[in-house]
C-alpha cells in the first residue's frame, strides 16, 4: 500500500518540476497520517529528501522539536540556497491530516485535506514511508537526540 504523503508529494512534483510555481523558496507538509509513533523519524528523512530535492539544495541547519515515542515531532531546516521548510509527522488521532503547502518565487502550490481524504482515511494503516537517505535520516535522528541546530549532512 502506498503512503498518503507519497501520494501528495508525487501529484505536487511535476507541478513543481515544470516550474509552474517559479522556483521553490518554502515548504510546509504536515503529515499525521502514521498508525504508531515507530516510523516518524524515517517519515521526517523522507520528507527532508524531497525538500531538497525540490529546493535543489543541501540542508545547512535542521531544528528538531517533539517527541517521537509521544508520535509528533516538526523539523525546522534551512537549506544552502537560502530556502526554507517546516516538516511535521505525527500520529493520526482521529482522522488522519496531510497538508503540503510550497511556496515559489512565482506563485503557491497546496495539497489540503479535503482533496484527499478518501486516500488518507485509507492509509491509516501500517504504511510505510519510502526509504530515506542516511544522511537525512542521521541528520533527523541527530537533531531530535539533541533538539537544537547541527549541521545537516
Amino acid at each position: 500500500m502506498e503512503h498518503a504523503c507519497s501520494s501528495a508529494l508525487q501529484t505536487a512534483d511535476p507541478a513543481i518540476r515544470a516550474g509552474r510555481i517559479g522556483t521553490p523558496v518554502a515548504l510546509r507538509i504536515f503529515d499525521r497520517t502514521a498508525s504508531e509513533p515507530a516510523g516518524l523519524a524515517r517519515q521526517l528523512a523522507c520528507l527532508l529528501d524531497q525538500a531538497a530535492c525540490w529546493f535543489a539544495a543541501e540542508p545547512s541547519q535542521v531544528h528538531a522539536l517533539g517527541n517521537l515515542a509521544a508520535g509528533h515531532a516538526t523539523l525546522g531546516v534551512r537549506f544552502a540556497g537560502g530556502q526554507a521548510a517546516v516538516l511535521t509527522a505525527g500520529v493520526a488521532l482521529n482522522m488522519p491530516t496531510l497538508e503540503l503547502l510550497v511556496l515559489g518565487n512565482r506563485g503557491v502550490l497546496s495539497w489540503e485535506p479535503d482533496y484527499g481524504a478518501a486516500l488518507l482515511a485509507s492509509t491509516k494503516s501500517n504504511t510505510a514511508a519510502p526509504d530515506p537517505s542516511t544522511a537525512s535520516l542521521r541528520a533527523v535522528e541527530d537533531a531530535l537526540a539533541a533538539w537544537s541546530p547541527l549541521p545537516a549532512i
